[in-house]
């Protein structure tokens, strides 16, 4: 089963510190809220300083979609999220801080910064983030039941579903060994695999 998760069809909700927006992937189930999430993906953009919220009994990653880097602040100790060390996974218990980065020249934020947001209830599901880069003919190996594919950037074909994925758009994929993608230049892709606890 392919489904496609398209880039327009989300909408960003504020955070309540005014940090920040969120916007829903997906969520499992369908429809669930913070409180009741099994796995929840998103996109989130940061705007300024400021703590993330507690989410106890998950484990998150974030992954840095845009150009300007983050640094983020988890009990205490500080990791950077940038070209060179794209993705952080740390416990939903943790105490984290985001600090935006200031530009080079004119000392304002190097905004926006968004990142992939993937959070799962570690006692229901697991979840592991890979990288994939290419610019003609991919075959991605599936070994979990569930699995997202996110586009960081570029577009790419999706030929055994007769889609076009196109920047931040995604891809839920459940129950397939492989998936086939075709691109013209060059594309830049997370693939996320959820497998159960």
């Amino acid at each position: 089963m392919i489904a496609y998760l398209p880039v327009a069809g989300r909408v960003a909700k504020p955070w309540k510190n005014g940090g920040g927006s969120t916007a829903d992937i997906v969520v499992e189930p369908a429809g669930a809220g913070l409180n009741d999430f099994e796995w929840r993906i998103s996109v989130a953009t940061i705007t300024g300083n400021g703590p993330f919220s507690e989410f106890k009994g998950v484990d998150r990653s974030l992954s840095l979609l845009s150009d300007a880097p983050l640094r983020l602040l988890v009990d205490e100790v500080c990791f950077p999220l940038d070209r060179q060390h794209p993705t952080l996974r740390f416990s939903g218990e943790a105490r984290v801080r985001a600090e935006v980065q200031a530009g080079p020249h004119n000392g304002q934020a190097a905004g926006p910064h968004t990142v992939l947001n993937v959070m799962s209830r570690r006692d229901c599901f697991s979840h592991l983030l890979s990288q994939h880069a290419f610019t003609a003919q991919r075959e991605i190996e599936l070994d979990a039941a569930i699995n997202i594919l996110f586009v960081q950037s570029g577009e790419c074909q999706v030929p055994d579903a007769g889609l076009l994925l196109q920047t931040h758009d995604a891809l839920l994929v459940k129950e397939e060994k492989t998936i086939r993608l075709h691109a013209g230049a060059a594309v830049s892709l997370i693939a996320v695999a959820i497998r159960p606890a």
